[in-house]
């Protein structure tokens, strides 16, 4: 006897209840990878910083630092030791410091500024990395000249606009091409033109054959 083949139901012959199903074919989306760059090691470290003590917090707006800016640049308060030529690291039984990120061009966070609670001429720089605060507004389009401050208090005093100069050895490369920049006051204009100045080149001359010597 032949084996006889059931009828498949409506759900198996693609309807239900007599409603064919709909099936849909559209092509996968492709994953999207455009999320935005993880924080760097730097920027976790120093986020991971207490926020401000009331001394701290007292410093930066007797300086005129604004608590929008305090909230914008994630400024935190740490203990630090500080070391030769502008430099500094985190040091739990170190003295209390403010501290603020200095990003680069491309917004990458690539030094971290500290100073003593109110002593903000003694700023020094964690890595060493980073030449210039506020370096973005470089880029940007300006009609008056680029404010520069003598400080990163004062840079932060100033609206975190414009720059502060970190480093004068190979910075002058950067600000060639950039907007004019203006000083705090005379002597401070003064100090800026003496230090952005292209370093002068060597005398160069031409070397004579030794009398005698010969050819190889």
């Amino acid at each position: 006897m032949m084996d006889t083949l059931e009828k498949p139901d409506a759900e198996v012959a693609g309807t239900h209840l007599g409603v064919p199903l709909e099936m849909d074919w559209s092509p996968t989306p492709e994953l999207d990878f455009s999320f935005g760059p993880l924080p760097s090691h730097l920027e976790c470290e120093a986020l991971a910083q207490g926020f401000p003590s009331r001394e701290g917090l007292a410093s930066l707006r007797a300086a005129g630092v604004s608590d929008r800016i305090i909230a914008d640049q994630h400024i935190t308060e740490a203990s630090a030791r500080f070391f030769s030529r502008r430099r500094w690291d985190y040091d739990s039984s170190g003295i209390p410091v403010l501290l603020v990120m200095v990003h680069d061009r491309y917004g990458d966070v690539v030094d971290v500024i500290a100073w003593p609670i109110g002593r903000p001429e003694k700023w020094a720089r964690l890595t060493a990395k980073a030449n210039i605060l506020g370096e973005a507004t470089l880029d940007r389009a300006h009609t008056d000249p680029l404010p520069a401050y003598r400080t990163p208090l004062g840079w932060l005093a100033g609206g975190a606009t414009g720059v502060c100069i970190l480093d004068s050895t190979y910075v002058w490369k950067r600000l060639r091409s950039g907007p004019p920049i203006s000083g705090e006051d005379l002597e401070h204009a003064k100090e800026l033109e003496a230090m952005l100045s292209p370093p002068t080149p060597p005398k160069v001359y031409v070397r004579q054959p030794s009398k005698g010597r010969r050819a190889a």
